[in-house]
Formats: C-alpha cells, sequence, structure tokens
C-alpha cells in the first residue's frame, strides 16, 4: 500500500537525488512528492550523467534518528525542469 500524506490525503511519491558535488558530505537524499499522480521527470540533459531538478514547495525537517544522531526528511508539492540560471553580473554603464 502506497503512503499518503497526512494533511492532503495525496500519495507520496519518492524521488531520489543525487549531488555531484565531490565534496559534498552527503551525495544522496530521497524526497517525498505529495501529488494525487506520479508526478513525470523532466527528460535527461544533454551531457550531463544526471537528470537536473527543481522541487516546488520543498520543506526540509530536522529530526534526531533512532541512533542519536540529526537526519532530515525532504519534502515538495512537484518536481520541474530547472529554471535558467539569471546572470548576477550588471552591465557597464
Amino acid at each position: 500500500m502506497q503512503a499518503r500524506d497526512k494533511s492532503t490525503g495525496h500519495p507520496l511519491w519518492v524521488v531520489a537525488v543525487v549531488d555531484p558535488d565531490p565534496e559534498a558530505r552527503d551525495t544522496s537524499a530521497r524526497v517525498k512528492v505529495v501529488a494525487p499522480v506520479l508526478p513525470v521527470l523532466p527528460d535527461a540533459a544533454p551531457g550531463l550523467p544526471f537528470r537536473p531538478v527543481e522541487f516546488d514547495g520543498l520543506t526540509v525537517t530536522a529530526y534526531v534518528n533512532n541512533s542519536g544522531r540529526v537526519a532530515y526528511s525532504f519534502k515538495a508539492t512537484g518536481v520541474r525542469v530547472p529554471a535558467p540560471a539569471r546572470s548576477s553580473a550588471k552591465s557597464a554603464a
């Protein structure tokens, strides 16, 4: 039986994510997506070894796990193609 979100009753879909940064402390996580239907992941990006995504409504909840360590739970309301990067450079006057 599929898990459901306690507040909305919608199914919880799990998306496995990977941080490609070789210096990242934790390189993988699972994000639970609350949605009435299975979220569709964006197409793979040419030339990348992973599929970039952005999560809508992402919340992070810290808690102490059974071994006494701080852990995090990730929950989102949607998954989409990342927005294009905005340039922070200002044009010369």
